[in-house]
């Protein structure tokens, strides 16, 4: 399984990037703002990501209304660069749940040349996406392992990502520990056919920390 970086960000991560566990074998970044780092960044991570042979997980809002001809300039110069170290492209509504009356406009944008995984934001269900797969663009979807765990027998025999947010009903999680650790991840192999076919993204604070106690 690929263990990910969530969220990476130049700005919180400095050249050299050296907060990184060799646990790691990818990075998600977001995609938009990769077209905004400063080119010596941008030259630079390109660089570091093909000497630590690292896969990445570009990610995208479709909150914000993009013209046609963004969104196909978006993927194209991303996989002009990149596209023997894309891992898949995330897509995600950038609300609490998803509206499928205010983002099926965007999504009929996207090129159906990608293949992407959807992002369930925390209140979202198979009820109000699956839909999504009907799109040319679509393959699955990507699910958190703690929040969502009670809807994966739902989604058996999907394609499936999974990313762990912090979500908790009271607080954010810090840290997840070993108990709960050793818990997500056998949830995760019970909810795939191959657990070395699908990824884990760690996208909460702790997440430098218990990278090796996932991997």
């Amino acid at each position: 399984m690929q263990l990910a970086y969530g969220k990476f960000d130049p700005d919180l991560n400095p050249i050299p990037f050296s907060d990184w566990s060799n646990a790691l074998s990818a990075v998600e970044i977001d995609l938009v703002q990769y077209f905004q780092w400063k080119p010596k960044v941008a030259q630079y991570f390109q660089e570091w990501v093909l000497r630590k042979n690292l896969k990445i997980i570009p990610r995208i809002s479709l909150r914000t209304q993009r013209e046609v001809s963004e969104y196909e300039d978006l993927f194209q110069i991303w996989n002009e660069r990149f596209s023997n170290s894309t891992l898949y492209f995330s897509i995600y509504s950038g609300r609490k749940k998803w509206e499928s009356d205010l983002s099926l406009r965007e999504i009929r944008k996207l090129p159906t040349s990608i293949s992407c995984f959807f992002e369930w934001a925390q209140e979202d269900r198979l009820l109000n996406t699956s839909y999504l797969l009907e799109q040319p663009q679509f393959a699955g979807f990507v699910l958190d392992p703690h929040w969502h765990q009670r809807h994966f027998p739902k989604v058996d025999g999907m394609e499936l990502r999974f990313k762990l947010h912090g979500w908790h009903e009271e607080r954010w999680m810090r840290r997840y520990g070993v108990p709960l650790i050793t818990k997500i991840s056998r949830s995760i192999q019970n909810a795939v056919k191959d657990a070395d076919q699908t990824s884990l993204v760690l996208s909460y604070s702790g997440k430098t920390e218990e990278a090796p106690l996932f991997a």
